[in-house]
């Protein structure tokens, strides 16, 4: 060992610094100065040690008082300029509190915060790097650097405590390696995690940063109480009331007004200018007046609150008068003078220019869901309506087209899918298959309610508002702006007790239960899924009718009506074509939009893909025994074609039946009605014969009976039906 070495551990012998004889320049005393600063640390608590660290990153550090994390010093910016070294080793002072460094802030993540930020990172599809964090007794801190020039105020997100660098903000966060008493008595201690890292705090995602800016916290939002409406029988005015039936006549027109919510003042002007002069004996107006105040002196502790929500003071139909507005006299309202500030009725050039405004209708899926519409989605049972509407969602959220109709591009598009019909086997397969159907699609925004407790009440309603109210608020995080759909599958499975789809009540009542939706919540449009009448159903969709057609048409800005053909060996009654088959299944549908005009179409089912798809191009399929047959419009054709062949011969319904390989004879009698009707073909002593033909009669010239498009021209194929080639 050289003598200018220090010497080893247990050697007793004096440390080189000790030396009376000048020390060369091997190093030594570099070597006792790190012992000394080593020794140096060893004297520091832990405290010390990471409040040091985290002022060298350019933290601010304040004295806490010991085992507790308040209250903090009162001058902050005087009190972070005190050495963490000295006042740590204060027994008064064993704990601090941090401030992030300039463009930095930090996150407690406790309580509810874990559960926001983690419905953050769904929505926007991206979570947080590995940063900066101390573990506390309940959670942790996490601190960012901030990417933006504009910084959110008050919590993020709502519910995530957010502190920024001393001067910019209010608040702190306990340092690592503090101990703080908790309320059950145990010491919880704070422990930083990654400080140690050469670049320890990562900066927040661009697409973070920007959902904070954007995002908007729920509303606060008034329960209402009380029936949605009034469904019972509607009180009538009698045409005329005996003498010994006034009373009544008065206890019961002002129940029912009461009940209506209309006013005191309202009511004693109805019973003067509608109900008196029905009086075969008239009534004076005191006895009149004598009357109505004894029916209407207990009338709220008889009957309880109105059923309706109150009207303002006015005339019997509820229509708002001033103040100054009252019954005086026989009878007569005093009219309130027009002031010029009433807007129930525009001119029609500010009323144009007020809808001009709104701009262009808008469509969440082009032709078949406007934006903040009701629709109507009816079908027949099996029609597969649910799978249709289901893949409309998974395609209106994944941003693609639906049966070859564009979907909104710009903003955030959500589905909502509300059912109580299927087994939880056949929904996760759906879902799978919505899943594998769109790559790489965020499926946070397609939320389901299954089995859904939702119903067409009050309750009902209240509860969906709110949903939307915080769905509204999580998804303010991303682009703007927010469209949704909800589907409620079906309608009747919602419905109260007693209520009749077909009753144009319950109809009014789910319409203004959507409506409310609609109008507290624009960013929403509503798909309900119905039934179509039994009888309905034909080929190319005339004469499809909903459930309550008259009351549901007039409620709905759309309708769809979705139909599959059944096969008659299942149905014969069902005066449909058969467009049931071993490899695809096939139907149609009709949309009809307020304000637009209707389109129609055909559509098929792949077994295999489970994918529907707008029908184009098929024109025969397989059957379970290999054999091909006409499907759709194709069946009609090919029954008039080969009546055209057997020219004045005709045929029967069972030599068409073979000729035509129709899957029975009622489907090829359907198909000649159907023709018969419209003058496309006769029935003559029991034979069919085609247009032109009948016994012994042959039409003039040469008969069309097919088209084939070639080559992008249509070319007609003639035959001579007698073969009569020259």
């Amino acid at each position: 060992m050289a003598s200018n070495e220090p010497p080893d551990e247990g050697s007793g012998r004096p440390p080189i610094s000790s030396f009376d004889v000048p020390i060369d320049e091997s190093g030594a005393d570099e070597v006792e100065r790190k012992r000394e600063a080593r020794r140096n640390a060893a004297a520091l608590p832990v405290a010390a040690i990471e409040a040091l660290k985290l002022k060298g990153l350019g933290f601010s550090i304040l004295p806490l008082p010991t085992e507790k994390k308040a209250p903090p010093p009162k001058d902050w910016e005087k009190a972070s300029q005190n050495n963490p070294a000295v006042f740590l080793k204060n027994p008064g002072t064993h704990n601090y509190a941090v401030l992030p460094p300039p463009g930095v802030f930090g996150w407690d993540v406790d309580k509810e915060a874990p559960g926001v930020l983690t419905a953050v990172g769904n929505a926007l599809g991206e979570y947080l790097p590995e940063t900066l964090m101390t573990l506390t007794p309940n959670g942790k801190h996490l601190f960012f650097k901030w990417p933006l020039v504009e910084r959110p105020r008050g919590p993020m997100f709502g519910q995530v405590v957010t502190r920024w660098p001393l001067g910019e903000g209010q608040g702190y966060l306990v340092g690592p390696g503090s101990v703080v008493v908790q309320e059950n008595g145990t010491l919880g201690v704070y422990q930083a995690v990654g400080l140690d890292d050469d670049d320890p705090i990562a900066e927040l995602p661009r697409s973070w940063a920007e959902a904070a800016m954007h995002y908007k916290p729920v509303r606060e939002r008034e329960v209402k109480a009380g029936p949605l409406a009034v469904v019972g029988p509607h009180y009538e005015v009698p045409e005329s009331v005996s003498a010994g039936g006034r009373y009544d006549a008065i206890r019961d027109y002002t129940a029912s007004m009461y009940n209506r919510g209309l006013s005191r003042d309202a009511m004693w002007g109805a019973v003067q200018a509608e109900l008196a002069p029905r009086f075969s004996e008239a009534l004076t107006l005191p006895e009149l007046k004598e009357r109505f105040e004894r029916t209407v002196r207990d009338i709220e502790e008889r009957l309880g609150p109105p059923v309706s929500a109150p009207v303002a003071a006015g005339d019997a139909t509820g229509a708002e008068h001033s103040a100054a507005s009252q019954a005086v006299g026989e009878g007569k309202v005093e009219q309130a003078a027009f002031t010029g500030d009433k807007t129930l009725f525009l001119p029609m050039q500010p009323q144009l220019d007020k809808l001009d405004a709104l701009g262009e209708a808008v469509w969440l899926v082009d032709g078949w869901v406007p934006a903040n519409g009701l629709v109507w989605w009816a079908g027949q049972p099996k029609s597969m309506k649910s799978l249709a509407v289901l893949q409309l969602l998974g395609a209106f959220v994944a941003g693609h087209d639906w049966m070859e109709r564009g979907v909104q591009e710009a903003g955030t598009r959500v589905g909502m899918y509300a059912t109580k019909e299927g087994t939880p086997q056949s929904m996760a397969e759906r879902m799978r298959d919505i899943i594998a159907r769109h790559r790489g699609v965020n499926w946070n925004n397609l939320r389901f309610a299954y089995p859904a407790e939702l119903s067409f009440d009050r309750s009902g309603l209240n509860d969906m508002l709110n949903y939307l109210d915080f769905m509204q608020s999580e998804f303010s995080v991303l682009p703007p702006p927010l469209s949704g759909i909800l589907v409620i599958d079906p309608m009747r499975d919602f419905m109260l007790a007693g209520w009749d789809e077909n009753e144009a009540k319950t109809v009014s009542l789910v319409k203004a239960w959507c409506r409310e939706v609609l109008s507290e919540q624009p960013w929403v449009s509503i798909v309900l899924v119905h039934h179509l009448r039994k009888s309905a159903g034909n080929e190319g969709g005339d004469g499809l009718n909903m459930s309550g057609s008259g009351a549901t048409y007039a409620a709905g800005d759309a309708t769809v009506n979705w139909w599959a053909k059944r096969d008659f060996a299942d149905d014969d009654d069902d005066d449909g074509e058969t467009l049931v088959s071993v490899p695809m299944r096939l139907g149609g549908y009709k949309v009809e939009q307020r304000g637009a005009a209707s389109f129609r179409g055909r559509w098929s089912f792949d077994p295999l893909t489970k994918l529907l798809s707008r029908e184009r191009g098929v024109r025969v399929v397989a059957t379970a025994s290999g054999s091909v047959r006409a499907v759709a419009g194709d069946r009609t054709k090919s029954v008039l074609d080969t009546l055209r062949l057997a020219a004045s011969a005709g045929m029967t319904v069972n030599e068409l039946h073979a000729a035509c390989d129709v899957p029975n004879v009622q489907n090829v009698r359907t198909i000649l009605y159907r023709a018969s009707a419209k003058e496309e073909c006769s029935f003559v002593d029991g034979r069919w014969y085609a247009k032109g033909w009948s016994p012994s009669v042959a039409p003039d010239g040469l008969m069309p009976v097919a088209e084939e498009r070639l080559d992008d021209r249509d070319d007609e194929v003639w035959v001579d039906p007698l073969h009569r080639l020259d």
